[in-house]
């Protein structure tokens, strides 16, 4: 394992690589919109939800949950998609609130979604999320609020990726 390691420091260093631990490749992740197995995409997510289109072969012949995606993309649409979440905090103000996979977001009183990722982004300068919205609030722009562990917070809903 060092010698791979020590390959691909080497071979790198002329892309000026370098060693970073998990919170900034998680950040880097939530930033470009990425999803992850077992946070974004679950058994419970139908891949047309999570934009995935361009991953389904629609040609191919049976497989598993075939019939309910080729339903949505042909006859209907997904009830929510994943969408970006900047919350509405300036760069100082990183502790007051800490946001947790499974925070549920609403609009008007009424909830619509949920939180799958979320962390400071230092590239944007700002708390940022992934989560899932229900369509009516998927449009960049939307309004909607995060329950935290100090109470609710504005958030805006963006599309992927985060823009820098």
């Amino acid at each position: 394992m060092a010698s791979l390691w020590d390959a691909l420091m080497t071979k790198g260093a002329q892309f000026n690589i370098q060693p970073i631990g998990w919170n900034a490749l998680e950040s880097l992740r939530i930033e470009t919109g990425i999803p992850r197995y077992g946070t974004e995409l679950t058994d419970a997510v139908i891949p047309l939800e999570a934009e995935l289109e361009h991953a389904i072969d629609f040609e191919k012949g049976c497989y598993i949950g075939q019939e309910i995606v080729a339903r949505m993309k042909y006859r209907g649409h997904p009830n929510r998609l994943l969408r970006g979440i900047e919350i509405d905090h300036s760069p100082t103000s990183q502790g007051d609130c800490e946001l947790r996979p499974g925070a549920r977001v609403f609009n008007a009183d009424k909830e619509v979604g949920w939180v799958t990722s979320a962390t400071f982004a230092p590239t944007l300068g700002k708390k940022v999320a992934l989560g899932y919205v229900r369509v009516a609030v998927t449009e960049a722009g939307s309004r909607v609020q995060i329950e935290t562990s100090n109470g609710h917070v504005g958030a805006t809903v963006v599309l992927l990726p985060f823009s820098t």
